[in-house]
């Protein structure tokens, strides 16, 4: 490791250049605005510029780096975004693009800062999350030191990929503080060969996801290759202090290499540490966390979602993981995406400070388990005492079992659907399940005529809404398409005789309930229905002659659980899962499996986002009433 280590400080210290230095002012200063002074200064080309102290801040709009160039900001220099400035949603104040041998270095007290506040004013500046400070696109062999960050209209420093290379490389940040930002501290979306050390993310607050640092590629084509933080703090933050969000890797992807050594995660909103990896196919390759603390994270310790035993080595060594503050599981395995089980997790000399919520929990999908989960892992309580906590013991309590995991769906003959009660009197039968993503509403019209169909969209994200519908006919021929940019819209559904229509709906991150008075409507839920929050929610479903088995699939996320039974048409609970984060299967035998019944899903909880699917044999559909139900 020092080997590596000398060559990645090898490979950064060409750009710290020769000692030829001008004073930025020379080139102009004025008080009102300098962003053409300074980028005359920076275009000159000269190897080593000076941002000298005038006594007054350095106001400037959004500043293009070049090559070959050593940037010092003097003594007490302020660099401050020029009020009103930076209207594009994508503006940063640096930007260094495909650019290389870049160096920005601060002396004593010098500080480049926006104005976050007065982005986070829709009515001055339309919303977004990237008007960064420090924006790294394709650069290579980069310094970034002894610089204080702050108040940015998105991340403190952003590494991402430019126009020529799909890369950042070699990139040194070396005692730099990043302090009250609207996005990250810092966001590494695609690297190679980047040294973070005794620097400092803090007090980031604004826009999800809010962390001190957040290791998040975009595509399975980004790198998170050699990454290493040393001697860094990650506190304050409205989110996690470490996030590594893998999840776009697979294992088509570059190997990763991240490690976070002699770090400290403390005093953040939610985790110390979360881990986030791909639900399909694994990104291979090692994270490494050695010699790191955290402590006062409410949201836990440690969490590691959809890692798989087929994925990444994840190593914690000499680490104290302190959760006495956290009302979450100090260690929390979460593999309820995934049919993948855990593995490839080892604890090393690690010490866990429990508090009053549970030590390590997992949740997982039904016939999920843990195959590789080992180490050296104690606890200590309140009063000093170390005991073991038996690794062994935990994973054979949660084993794996493939032969659940199986699930099929019966077909739909969209042609062959009736309502079950074509005289059931109308009336809206829906007005407060709010469906998230991507879910299929079918609606049969005995005649023609015209059928108001209301849908109430509800804002989640900050994006404006524009929910996209697509309606087709029963023999799937495509009928066109509408939007939903108002939180209320009623569509007048046009049938020229008998048919059934699909209404193929795309929330795009927003909620909408959906409501209609006409009999003889179902969800299709032989994919996943997503859904937004809310309590006692009921679907109705037919169970035939015949069949016997019921199965429905519920799942919540993490940090939102839901709630959910399985309801016999006499009103008896057969069967309900509660608090559910992971995945459960809702499994019945009828006793009775030669009558036609109609049965009840009900979620008397969803904290926010849950699905639920219906398996084989029963027909995937459900209804908002028994009596609006369709039957094959």
């Amino acid at each position: 490791m020092k080997k590596i280590m000398t060559l990645f400080l090898a490979a950064c210290s060409f750009a710290v250049l020769p000692a030829e230095s001008v004073k930025a002012s020379s080139f102009g200063f004025s008080e009102k605005d300098a962003t053409a002074c300074l980028q005359k200064a920076i275009d000159s080309g000269v190897r080593k510029l000076i941002v000298d102290n005038t006594g007054r801040e350095w106001l400037v709009g959004p500043i293009r780096l070049r090559s070959d160039q050593e940037i010092v900001f003097a003594e007490g220099v302020v660099v401050r975004a020029l009020p009103g400035a930076f209207k594009k949603r994508g503006e940063s104040m640096f930007t260094a693009k495909d650019a290389s041998r870049v160096t920005l270095r601060g002396e004593r007290n010098a500080v480049l800062m926006m104005n976050k506040k007065d982005y986070q004013d829709t009515t001055r500046y339309q919303w977004s999350e990237w008007r960064h400070l420090i924006s790294l696109r394709g650069a290579s062999d980069v310094v970034i030191s002894g610089l204080t960050l702050k108040a940015s209209g998105g991340d403190g420093i952003y590494v991402s990929t430019g126009s020529k290379t799909g890369r950042c490389r070699n990139v040194l940040i070396d005692n730099v503080t990043c302090e009250d930002h609207h996005r990250q501290g810092i966001s590494v979306i695609s690297a190679e060969n980047l040294l973070v050390r005794n620097s400092r993310f803090r007090n980031t607050r604004g826009t999800p996801p809010q962390c001190g640092v957040d290791i998040e590629p975009n595509t399975a084509r980004d790198y998170a290759v050699n990454h290493v933080f040393e001697n860094c703090e990650f506190s304050g933050n409205a989110s996690a202090g470490i996030l590594l969000h893998l999840a776009a890797l697979n294992a088509d992807s570059m190997p990763v290499s991240i490690t976070f050594r002699n770090c400290r995660s403390f005093g953040n909103a939610s985790e110390g540490i979360a881990l986030y990896m791909s639900s399909t196919t694994p990104v291979k390759g090692r994270v490494l966390i050695e010699n790191c603390e955290t402590g006062s994270n409410p949201g836990g310790a440690l969490v590691i979602s959809n890692q798989q035993d087929a994925g990444i080595q994840l190593v914690i060594r000499n680490t104290v993981l302190d959760n006495r503050s956290a009302g979450q599981p100090a260690v929390l395995l979460n593999n309820s995406g995934v049919q993948g089980d855990v593995g490839g997790i080892r604890f090393e000399n690690v010490r866990l400070i429990p508090g009053k919520a549970a030590p390590v929990v997992f949740h997982g999908m039904t016939g999920v388990g843990i195959r590789d989960f080992t180490g050296s892992l104690s606890l200590q309580n309140g009063n000093g005492r170390i005991t073991d906590f038996d690794l062994a013991k935990f994973s054979a309590a949660h084993p794996p079992r493939p032969e659940l995991r199986n699930f099929s769906v019966m077909p739909v003959d969209l042609k062959k659907l009736r309502p079950v009660d074509a005289s059931a009197a109308g009336g809206d039968k829906n007005s407060k399940s709010r469906f998230r993503g991507r879910f299929r509403f079918l609606q049969y019209c005995p005649a023609a005529g015209v059928y108001p169909i209301r849908f109430n969209a509800v804002k989640v994200t900050k994006f404006p809404l524009n929910l996209e519908v697509r309606l087709r006919d029963a023999a799937g021929t495509d009928l066109g398409r509408f939007s939903i940019t108002e939180p209320e819209k009623t569509y007048l559904l046009k049938a020229n005789g008998r048919n059934l229509f699909s209404f193929e709906i795309n929330t795009r991150g927003h909620a909408v309930t959906v409501n209609s008075p006409h009999p003889g409507q179902a969800v299709r839920a032989d994919d996943w229905v997503g859904m937004f929050g809310g309590r006692n929610h009921r679907f109705y479903f037919a169970v035939p002659a015949g069949v016997k088995e019921i199965n429905i699939d519920v799942a919540g996320t993490l940090r939102e659980p839901v709630s959910a039974q399985l309801i016999s048409p006499g009103g008896k609970v057969v069967t309900e899962v509660k608090m559910l984060e992971g995945m459960k299967r809702l499994h019945h035998s009828r006793e009775k499996a030669d009558v036609s019944e109609v049965w009840c899903l009900k979620i008397p909880y969803g904290k926010e986002d849950f699905k639920f699917r219906v398996g084989a044999p029963l027909l995937p559909l459900v209804s908002f009433a028994p009596e609006f139900l369709l039957k094959q």
